[in-house]
């Protein structure tokens, strides 16, 4: 009888040294502030404008977007 009971107390106990370790997630708010957004310089043109003007706007725009963009990523993977 001692014996049984030997064998099942060091079956409970080799049975709690086998479980996994649990993995909790705990939310944690992300502090960071967004980058403002740019200013278009398209919008900001004249209905006058000529067409070197408009080519020129849309370029500057697609250089601050995508300065925009990358400020933008940045912020996420802070906040992962």
């Amino acid at each position: 009888m001692n014996h049984l009971f030997a064998l099942v107390i060091a079956a409970l106990l080799a049975g709690c040294g086998t479980q996994p370790p649990r993995v909790v997630n705990i939310l944690i708010p992300c502090e960071v502030t967004p980058p403002e957004k740019p200013d278009s310089a398209f919008s900001a043109l004249q209905i006058d404008a000529d067409e070197l003007d408009y080519s020129q706007a849309l370029h500057i725009d697609r250089i601050r977007n995508r300065q925009y963009q990358k400020e933008l990523e940045a912020a996420i993977q802070a906040c992962r």
